[in-house]
């Protein structure tokens, strides 16, 4: 599951660790501390700690408000109009430009914003410093590249070399 936190569903459901709220670390699986220990003990072992990372998108409001925003979501990030795509479900998965700038039926990320990508850099940062090997990005066919004049993954994969970590995204 995500180490980020998401939203409080009664009874466990796993599509609500893929609702999260924030770029930390943290939720009802353990904290950052837990994270540490589990990394170490990991490396003593020789096995490598890839963590499930939530970019795309963040939490919805619930049902028949798919694509906006919870309420709970980090303010700075909330109430920042431009780190948001428009809030409009995808019409057709088979149309590339669809899939790239239309929200998923969650609140989209418009990864287009460096300033949102500065975010998501320090939370990758913060992972690493806590000894992860590397990074599975979900929903990564809906993030552009920079063909499409986003430098997310640009960005993402100089971070990644620079630091020798592993990292993949779901497509």
């Amino acid at each position: 599951n995500p180490v980020q936190p998401f939203i409080d569903v009664d009874g466990y459901d796993w599509w609500a660790t893929y609702q999260t709220l924030d770029f930390k670390i943290g939720n009802i699986y353990g904290t950052k501390k837990d994270l540490i220990i589990l990394c170490k003990e990991a490396k003593k072992r020789g096995l490598n700690v890839v963590v499930d990372v939530i970019t795309n998108h963040l939490a919805n409001d619930g049902a028949g408000r798919e694509t906006i925003p919870h309420r709970e979501i980090n303010k700075k990030i909330l109430e920042n109009k431009d780190y948001w795509k428009k809030h409009f479900k995808v019409n057709d998965f088979q149309t590339y430009k669809d899939i790239i700038e239309e929200s998923i039926g969650l609140p989209g990320l418009n990864l287009k914003n460096e300033e949102l990508q500065d975010i998501i850099l320090e939370f990758l940062g913060e992972l690493k410093d806590c000894g992860v090997s590397g990074f599975r990005f979900d929903a990564a066919k809906h993030i552009g590249l920079p063909s499409d004049g986003v430098s997310y993954f640009k960005r993402v994969k100089d971070f990644l070399d620079k630091n020798n970590l592993i990292g993949y995204g779901e497509f």
